[in-house]
């Protein structure tokens, strides 16, 4: 630089390459301790991983002209990270601002630009030296033909490719470029330290088994990965020509290299999986770097191996790691199908994952496996499913939801000795037709107990108007649904009332099929219970003192088969009471799993004014399983119309055998006829006064 120009001053120029050997290339240049940085010499450092006296990190800063200079960390790469020194930081600092004016003139960069050349120069010079010295250190040293070093029997691999060794007992890999030219090399020391010939070229060199059969061979891909190790194990085990890039900062150049020579081949990347420095530091250079190489150069996938979290904190990262602990089988299994996957084409390959969609739910019958015992919220709702409460609208099921969740919210006892939780039970409740300002009114009114923090509404018309929507066949507030499960991690999610969120007709079949599985999805994911709050059909005149069955659900089809639980609450019937005093029955109108007794509730009023409900453990209303079946064949066939058992499983908990001797005992007391044998056996009324 000319003497009338002002010098960036040492403080700066340190605090600047600090900077870069923290922060550049995923922190692979970051010394193992502060250290003193000298200026205008090239000088080795301890980099983080380095041991006892070893220094495998080397820099270089250039204080004249523009500053600039480089770091090499010769563990992972011999090629050197640059780094320049950046004057637009200087930019508004008073202190400095006549240097930051110097270094936009053009006498400024044009001196610059003459320095670095020089520097060039000179470094081009130290390459040639150090790739003649690293030729000649590969040609003195002699082929390796003992399988029996420390490092090979450890990594349990065989000696593929060009190796040699020397004289300390250490293996010599020439890195070569993909014109076959040597470019420098790699030693491999037996305790597994890994360096690369001082300042000879890396960058896109590597070291190879086989590749030259690839030329005429379309049928195997190629295999590219980082270090020795690997690309053995992975050659023994596929056969396929390896080409190891020596480290993940290579591979983008050698990927490069290796798809303009082979254009027509199959080429994938066996990357490391860098799991442990994920955890550290958030990034993942193996995998991050293999992903890049393989978008850029239009490759054809990145596989690497999943190890359990105890092998990954151990720094266990690639494929020979992976085989060491779990054996050539699996190993080869996993390899094998990685390959078959890199082969096919775009079609085979979604054929291939629909197949694999297919098998994740394939399952053997085994009498051996012990299924934990299912968890039921408040004895009623089967966490991990779907359940519905289904009734006719001004039933009250708002009232005993409202009042399920305030006990719930408190654990204990809950429904007046109904059931009990040992601990409080967070609910979300999804609002559609009541809204919370009812809700509210009615906490006003009733005066429950509730800890507010484990009740969360969500009013559905007062978010859409602020255009948020909670509908379940729409994939956008969908994602609002489940956003807010994820946040909130209920126990119990309500949907009052389920047509209140869902758009399309509920006889349509597949739509709701979708949305319910979409809701046993949650469920599963989130270990909840999803409540849909529903109403039944309109009933005809003749039907009204007639038990609810499975059938008055309003697009009864879909939700029956999906859903775990369904729970009826229906009026008094076959009463004499006024309407407003007829009690409200609650009862089990299927389940998967354990019944519990049908009981009864009733909305009354305290001396206070306050809103009461009055619940019936034992309710004398509650219809037994023989009425329920008499009343349903006395409304549905007439005189001399035959029907089967199927036709009543609908109303009845009976099934099978247990249905047939109940109607065969309607038989032996001439109430119906039976024709037929066994599952072809129909039966009818010969009176239909019977049951009056």
């Amino acid at each position: 630089m000319a003497q009338n120009y002002e010098p960036v001053p040492e403080n700066l120029i340190i605090e600047q390459f600090t900077e870069f050997l923290y922060s550049a290339e995923f922190g692979s240049l970051a010394p193992e301790s502060n250290i003193n940085l000298v200026l205008d010499k090239k000088t080795r450092y301890k980099v983080q991983s380095d041991k006892g006296s070893k220094t495998s990190g080397v820099y270089m800063i250039h204080s004249d002209g523009c500053p600039a200079g480089y770091a090499i960390n010769y563990k992972v790469s011999g090629e050197p990270f640059n780094w320049r020194f950046d004057f637009e930081k200087l930019k508004g600092d008073s202190k400095y601002n006549k240097l930051y004016a110097l270094s936009q003139t053009p006498e400024f960069k044009a001196e610059a630009e003459r320095v670095k050349k020089e520097h060039e120069k000179q470094e081009a010079q130290e390459k040639a030296e150090a790739l003649d010295k690293a030729k000649k250190e590969f040609a003195s040293a002699v082929k390796l033909i003992n399988p029996e070093l420390e490092y090979l029997k450890r990594k349990k691999v065989k000696i593929f490719g060009e190796l040699k060794s020397d004289a300390k007992g250490n293996i010599i890999l020439p890195l070569r470029n993909i014109k076959g030219e040597f470019m420098s090399l790699q030693r491999i020391a037996p305790s597994g330290d890994k360096l690369f010939a001082t300042d000879a070229v890396t960058a896109g060199a590597f070291f190879n088994i086989d590749l030259d059969k690839a030329k005429n061979n379309l049928d195997k891909p190629i295999i590219i990965c980082e270090g020795y190790a690997t690309g053995a194990t992975l050659y023994e085990l596929t056969n396929c020509p390896v080409v190891c890039a020596m480290n993940c900062y290579n591979l983008a150049r050698v990927c490069e290299a290796i798809r303009k020579k082979f254009k027509s081949h199959k080429i994938i990347i066996m990357a490391d999986n860098d799991t442990k420095t994920k955890s550290e530091r958030g990034i993942n250079p193996g995998v991050d770097h293999a992903l890049e190489a393989n978008k850029k150069f239009n490759l054809d996938g990145v596989f690497y191996p999943e190890f359990s979290a105890f092998s990954a904190a151990a720094g266990k990262s690639d494929w020979n790691d992976y085989y060491c602990e779990v054996g050539e089988q699996k190993t080869r299994a996993i390899l094998d199908k990685s390959i078959k996957y890199a082969c096919m084409t775009e079609e085979e390959r979604k054929e291939d994952e629909r197949h694999n969609k297919i098998l994740k739910h394939r399952h053997l019958l085994d009498k051996n496996i012990k299924l934990p015992p299912q968890e039921t919220i408040a004895g009623m709702f089967p966490r991990d499913y779907v359940s519905v409460v289904a009734a006719d609208p001004g039933i009250s099921k708002t009232w005993i939801m409202q009042k399920l969740v305030s006990d719930l919210s408190r654990g204990g006892t809950i429904l007046n000795g109904f059931a009990y939780e040992p601990r409080p039970i967070k609910s979300l409740i999804f609002a559609g037709e009541t809204g919370e300002r009812l809700l509210y009114t009615r906490a006003t009114l009733t005066q429950w107990n509730v800890n507010p923090q484990n009740v969360v509404l969500f009013d559905q018309n007062d978010c859409m108007e602020d255009d948020i929507g909670f509908y379940l066949d729409k994939p956008e507030d969908l994602k609002n649904v489940k956003w807010i499960i994820e946040r909130e991690r209920p126990d119990l999610i309500f949907w009052d009332s389920f047509i209140s969120f869902y758009t399309k007709d509920e006889s349509d079949i597949e739509p709701m099929n979708r949305t319910i599985g979409e809701l046993r999805r949650i469920a599963r994911d989130f270990h909840a219970a999803c409540v849909l709050m529903h109403h039944n059909r309109k009933k005809r005149s003749i039907e009204r003192n007639i038990p609810m069955g499975l059938d008055d659900l309003i697009g009864s089809s879909a939700i029956i088969r999906f859903a775990n639980s369904v729970i009826g609450i229906e009026r008094e019937f076959n009463s004499d009471k006024p309407e407003d005093e007829r009690v409200n029955i609650v009862r089990q109108l299927k389940s998967w799993d354990k019944k519990f007794a049908p009981f009864t509730f009733i909305m009354t009023e305290d001396d206070d004014g306050n809103t009461a409900m009055e619940i019936n453990l034992d309710p004398p209303q509650a219809p037994t399983a023989k009425a329920l079946l008499r009343d349903y064949i006395r409304a549905t066939f007439k005189n001399s119309e035959w029907f089967r058992s199927d036709d009543l499983k609908t109303v009845t908990a009976k099934t099978g055998k247990s249905l047939t001797r109940e109607l065969d005992k309607l038989v032996a007391q001439g109430v119906l006829r039976v024709q037929g044998e066994r599952r072809g056996r129909m039966y009818s009324l010969i009176t239909n006064n019977l049951f009056n």
